[in-house]
């Protein structure tokens, strides 16, 4: 009986090259299903947070605003990432007090921030004057004032309607979220979800690329 004949030098060599191709494309596979996932939970977080607005001001009869926060004290990963939901009581003389939160810091996914230069939801013509300054609130421990040079916003009114700038215009304001951390967008962004307001009703929708 001959030896048994064993792999050259070369033959080894090509297989591992192999293998490490497969695991390369398979590793960027998981990786863009990964940020395609959080892409949609970060569109329904949004979505849920802008309803619970609504719900709100229409069932209390308050002014609700949705915060993002685009400059975190001390935690830029948060930067642009970052919501609350904030309401204004109104007294029965039609005063009103200070901002109250209504809703736990909403984070969204890893990897996923939003595209401020594409979403005229954090542009200063699309915000409404606030009636009352935004309050200052604590993240992480870390407490700031909310403030037009941190913080971007939209108003729900008790009968539906967004308190916009742009509503003269007939400008609904829209909300973009891309790929990205730590304050900066990934290079690509073919893949995003832009969150749209209806002017009128201040229902959310979500469309895709």
């Amino acid at each position: 009986m001959g030896g048994q004949r064993g792999f050259t030098l070369v033959e080894i060599l090509t297989v591992l090259a192999v293998i490490g191709i497969l695991s390369a494309l398979t590793i960027s596979a998981l990786s863009s299903l990964s940020g395609a996932d959080n892409l949609d939970t970060g569109g329904s977080m949004i979505v849920d947070l802008a309803n619970q607005a609504r719900q709100n001001s229409a069932s209390q009869g308050v002014l609700t605003a949705l915060v993002m926060v685009n400059n975190v004290p001390n935690n830029p990963d948060a930067n642009n990432r970052l919501f609350i939901l904030l309401e204004l009581p109104q007294g029965e003389d039609g005063t009103t007090s200070s901002w109250q939160p209504v809703s736990k810091w909403c984070l969204l996914p890893k990897d996923v921030m939003v595209d401020v230069g594409q979403s005229s939801f954090t542009r200063a013509n699309f915000q409404p004057t606030l009636p009352q300054a935004l309050p200052t609130l604590s993240y992480l421990g870390a407490p700031f004032a909310l403030n037009s040079g941190n913080c971007s916003y939209q108003i729900f009114m008790p009968d539906g309607q967004l308190a916009v700038k742009g509503y003269a215009q007939l400008q609904a304001p829209d909300l973009r979220m891309a790929r990205g951390k730590n304050g900066s967008l990934l290079a690509s962004q073919s893949n995003f979800h832009q969150i749209n307001f209806n002017l009128y009703t201040g229902t959310p929708s979500v469309v895709r690329p």
